[in-house]
C-alpha cells in the first residue's frame, strides 16, 4: 500500500469506518498537546458513506474548535493512517469533518541515537533473535550519577509521589543555608545524628563532605537542625542562592550501598511522572514500541517506552551490544542485561530496570570512569 492513499484505497478505508467501531484520535493542530478520543458508531459520531464525519452531540468538542484545522489518527486493518481537515457547523448544530481525497499513512519514528551512541537490545539468547534498537531520552544524560539535579526545581504533585513511593524522598523544609548550599553546589548531604561524613559517601563526588563546610560554622549549625537522612535539592542552579528549590530527604540510608541502591529510581520517577509526549502513534497497530535509554552506569541500565506494548519481561536475560564515543573512537562493549524490576504508570508507560552482567573488567573500568570522571580502583 502507497503512503498515500486515494481513488480505490480512500474509498475502501471509509467504507470500514462506515461499518466498524473506529478509534480515533483528533489533534488540534494549532494546539498540539490538546487531543480528544471518540469512537466511530459511539456518542453520537457517524461517518457518512460520502466521507463525512458527522458529531451530533456538539459538546463533544470544545467550540472553540469549530473554524480550525484539526488531525485525525486512526488504524485501518492494523496500518496507521491520518489527515487533515475543516471542523465545521452544519445547520442544525452538528459538528462535520470531510474525508479528504487524500489520506496518509503514519511514518515510523525516526531513531534518535545520539552523536556516535547506539545500543541494542536482542531478544533472542546469544544476541540472537528481534534486535531493538534504543534510543536516548532527550533531558536524561547518559553518564549522570547526580540524578537529582535533573528534576525540575519544584516538582508536581505527581512527581512528589513517584519520589516518595519509590524512593522513600519526602519533601522537607530545610534552613535556608543548608538549601542554598545543595542548589549552589549541586550536590546531596548525608546526616547521621547531625554530622557529615568526613570523606565521600559514594563512589563519586556527589555528596557535600566536611571538608566542604571548612570556615562555614553557621552552616554546620545548621546541620543539628536536621535528621539523619539523604538530602538533596532538585534542580541545580550554579551561584543562584535565592533559589526556592525544594528540598527531599530519604530516611534510613546508612551506607553508599543503600544510597546506589536508590539513585536510579530518580529517572523513573521522572520519566513516569512527565506528561505524555505527544508523538504519532507506531505505523503498524501493535508494534513493540521502541526503547528509550534513561540511565547508565556499570552496574545498571534502565529502558522505557511511552506506551504500548512492553518488550521485556521481569527476570528475563537479554544480550546488549553498546558503542559509546570515546575521543575519536567509539567503544563496543558487549554485555548481558537481567530485567530485576519494571514500573508501569497511569499513562501506559513502563520502566525497567535491568542488573548488567558478564560485563568484561576492562568495560567495567571504562563504564565506572565515564560515570564518575574519576578512576577505578
Amino acid at each position: 500500500m502507497n503512503d498515500v492513499l486515494s481513488g480505490i484505497e480512500r474509498d475502501l478505508v471509509i467504507s470500514y469506518l462506515c461499518d466498524c467501531n473506529v478509534p480515533f484520535s483528533l489533534i488540534q493542530n494549532q494546539n498540539l498537546d490538546r487531543i480528544f478520543s471518540f469512537v466511530t458508531g459511539q456518542g453520537g459520531v457517524r461517518i457518512l458513506p460520502e466521507g463525512i464525519i458527522l458529531f451530533s452531540d456538539a459538546d463533544v468538542l470544545p467550540q472553540e474548535i469549530i473554524g480550525t484545522q484539526v488531525t485525525l489518527r486512526f488504524y485501518f486493518k492494523k496500518l496507521g493512517l491520518s489527515f487533515s481537515s475543516l471542523v465545521s457547523c452544519t445547520k442544525s448544530g452538528a459538528l462535520a469533518l470531510v474525508v479528504p481525497r487524500e489520506i496518509l499513512r503514519i511514518a515510523d519514528l525516526e531513531e534518535n541515537t545520539g552523536t556516535g551512541f547506539s545500543c541494542n537490545v536482542f531478544l533472542g539468547e546469544a544476541f540472537s533473535g528481534q534486535r531493538l534498537v534504543c534510543s536516548l531520552r532527550d533531558g536524561y544524560p547518559l553518564f549522570m550519577p547526580w540524578m537529582w539535579r535533573c528534576l525540575p526545581e519544584n516538582p508536581d504533585s505527581q512527581l512528589s509521589g513517584r519520589l516518595r513511593g519509590l524512593c522513600g524522598a519526602t519533601p522537607v523544609d530545610t534552613p535556608s543555608l543548608i538549601r542554598d548550599k545543595l542548589v549552589a553546589t549541586g550536590k546531596a548531604l548525608l546526616v547521621t545524628a547531625g554530622w557529615v561524613q568526613p570523606g565521600m559517601i559514594l563512589p563519586f563526588d556527589g555528596c557535600i563532605t566536611s571538608r566542604d563546610m571548612v570556615g562555614e560554622l553557621e552552616l554546620l549549625d545548621s546541620l543539628a537542625q536536621l535528621k539523619s537522612g539523604f538530602y538533596f535539592a532538585c534542580g541545580h542552579q550554579e551561584n543562584n542562592r535565592n533559589s526556592q528549590a525544594q528540598v527531599y530527604c530519604i530516611e534510613g540510608i546508612s551506607s553508599s550501598e543503600d544510597l546506589v541502591k536508590i539513585l536510579p529510581l530518580i529517572p523513573v520517577c521522572r520519566y513516569l511522572a512527565e506528561p505524555q509526549d505527544n508523538f504519532p502513534p507506531p505505523a503498524l497497530l501493535d508494534r513493540m514500541q521502541p526503547l528509550e535509554l534513561l540511565y547508565l552506569s556499570s552496574a545498571e541500565i534502565i529502558f522505557a517506552t511511552q506506551k504500548g506494548l512492553f518488550p521485556l519481561q521481569q527476570e528475563v536475560r537479554y544480550s546488549l551490544l553498546l558503542q559509546i564515543p570515546f575521543n575519536t573512537l567509539r567503544r563496543t562493549i558487549t554485555v548481558d542485561c537481567f530485567v530485576s524490576t519494571i514500573f508501569e504508570g497511569d499513562d501506559g508507560r513502563t520502566c525497567a530496570l535491568c542488573r548488567l552482567e558478564n560485563l568484561k573488567a576492562e568495560d567495567q573500568r571504562f563504564l565506572f570512569e565515564s560515570l564518575n570522571n574519576s578512576r577505578f580502583l
